[in-house]
């Protein structure tokens, strides 16, 4: 199915984990506000959502750009969204089961 312009599929939507070494974590807060940032002893870690591969490769030039260096990029798994069949329910209280 085409996509109709102005339209953006939903699975082109994703999440990466990138860890950086020489990265200023406060700096990185500032610069990307709606990403998480998590600083370690030793590295940096980003969490971002990007629409599309392109928007990740411009997010990566420009961490490089900052002089980070990347040790590591991956996408996050995304939860599920919520099943539509249930588990088969057990008796519930004042219910009775027989063998």
């Amino acid at each position: 199915m085409a996509e109709l312009p102005g339209q953006r599929r939903e699975e082109a939507k994703a999440v990466y984990e990138i860890r950086l070494r020489g990265a200023h974590a406060e700096s990185l807060r500032r610069q990307f506000p709606t990403a998480a940032v998590v600083s370690t002893r030793t590295e940096t870690v980003l969490f971002r959502r990007v629409e599309d591969p392109a928007e990740l490769d411009e997010l990566l030039d420009h961490l490089l750009s900052l002089g980070a260096v990347l040790t590591e990029v991956h996408e996050v798994p995304l939860p599920d969204a919520p099943s539509t069949t249930a588990p088969p329910a057990g008796p519930t209280s004042g219910e009775m089961s027989t063998p």
